[in-house]
């Protein structure tokens, strides 16, 4: 089971250190929610401009989801998974001459 570390914004909003911590827990975590007072962001479209600044100034690239007032940041995977080929059959099959 993976844990998943909380961080809170309060009615400061979004700071720089707090940034700069999201970044260090991102060293170690791979999903991270932060939640947000009611004061802090009043609607989703506040909601979506707050997940927007912190990926933003985070280091890396990052994928978000918000739900009510909870925003769910994830770490994208750099490693690329190549594409499944399609089985043909168990012989190649050459072609006449």
């Amino acid at each position: 089971m993976v844990e998943t570390l909380n961080f809170h914004i309060g009615k400061n909003g979004l700071t720089k250190e707090f940034v700069e911590h999201l970044g260090i827990a991102f060293k170690t975590r791979k999903i991270i929610k932060v939640q947000l007072l009611k004061s802090a962001a009043s609607d989703r479209e506040q909601m979506e401009k707050t997940a927007e600044e912190i990926i933003k100034d985070l280091p890396g690239k990052y994928n978000y989801r918000v739900i009510g007032f909870t925003i769910i940041l994830m770490k994208r995977n750099l490693i690329k998974i190549p594409s499944k080929k399609k089985f043909v059959g168990r012989h190649i099959r050459r072609a006449a001459k």
